[in-house]
Order: C-alpha cells, then structure tokens, then sequence
C-alpha cells in the first residue's frame, strides 16, 4: 500500500491519468485484501465500473486526482493509527468527490445525460 500511494503521487505529478487510474484500481483491491475481506474487492469492482466511465470523462483535472490520493493517504495512514473514525469520514468525503466529478462531466457532455 505504501508503494502504491508513493506510485500515486508520481503519476498526479507527472499528469498520467492512466497510470493513477490502474493504482486507484490496485489501491482499493489492496485495502480489501489487507482488511481481511478480498472478498469485498469483487462489490468494489461492480460499484467502481459506473463510476469509472464518469471518471474517464473527467481525466484531465490534476486538482481533483491529487485530493483523491491525498484521500487515500489519510484512509491509509487512519487505519494504520486504528482511528477507524477518522478512517470513515475520509472514506466518505471520498466518495462525495464523485458529485463533483458528475457535475464537471455533465457541463463537459451534457447529451450524456439526456432520455
């Protein structure tokens, strides 16, 4: 996870989305798997499909891609220090960063959302 994190940091830094897109995918398989539960890898997978079509669509914003693994950094190191608390509220203002990544997607392609 370390290594994945530093990775992470180097691929913001250097503008490859790719590259951040296979660690956020490698991240969250590693943190299923270091809690015990890889088994929860497979709900992550299914629920993280939609929200990668949407994060396809929003490559490009180094601000959003650095808070994210400034977010895995604080779930990670929470877990670490047993402050499961704190590891919650991380979690959730991850997943929160979604809204946004929605709202930016639908001004950039807005047929996307039409019936």
């Amino acid at each position: 996870l370390e290594a994945n994190l530093a990775s992470q940091n180097s691929s913001v830094a250097q503008e490859d989305f790719r590259a951040f897109h296979d660690l956020d995918d490698r991240f969250h398989r590693l943190l299923c798997y270091a809690s015990g539960h890889p088994g929860a890898h497979r709900t992550v997978v299914q629920m993280k499909a939609q929200v990668d079509r949407l994060c396809r669509l929003s490559f490009g914003n180094v601000g959003e891609t650095a808070s994210l693994v400034e977010d895995h950094h604080t779930i990670f190191q929470s877990l670490l220090d047993g402050d499961v608390d704190r590891a919650r509220r991380a979690t959730r203002i991850h997943l929160t960063r979604l809204d946004k990544t929605i709202e930016e997607v639908f001004e950039r392609h807005p047929s996307f959302f039409v019936d």
